[in-house]
């Protein structure tokens, strides 16, 4: 299951349907916004960070990257290469862990994430 989550996550971030890839990046980086996602086991994340200021922009383009994708055949050839070439190296890795931590000092952070059950408690 983590891999194709993982495939998601690549593919929620290429063209969809309202705006190019270029233009999300764009649209996040002309307010000094951050974007960020990763893939666990048990959950997937997805993250805008911007100032207070921002909070609806950031809103509206996590919005569209999560329910607007479009998975055109080309890009889903290509993810899923890359997304193989990353599982195996993990894999290859003696041991592997994963933990996941944000803050922020002024701004506000959009995540959505899997069930609260999965998250760390520590």
């Amino acid at each position: 299951m983590a891999g194709i989550a993982h495939f998601v996550e690549h593919m929620l971030f290429r063209a969809r349907t309202t705006r190019s890839a270029e233009d999300i990046a764009q649209t996040v980086d002309s307010v000094g916004g951050q974007m960020d996602a990763s893939t666990g086991k048990e959950n997937a994340n997805y993250a805008i960070k911007v100032l207070d200021e921002h909070l609806t922009l950031a809103v509206d383009v996590l919005s569209d990257v999560v329910l607007h994708p479009r998975f055109a055949a080309g890009d889903i050839e290509r993810e899923k290469g890359v997304v193989g070439e990353e599982i195996k190296m993990v894999e290859d890795m003696p041991t592997t862990s994963s933990t996941s931590c944000s803050s922020s000092g002024s701004g506000a952070a959009i995540h959505w994430a899997g069930p609260s059950s999965a998250r760390p408690t520590a």
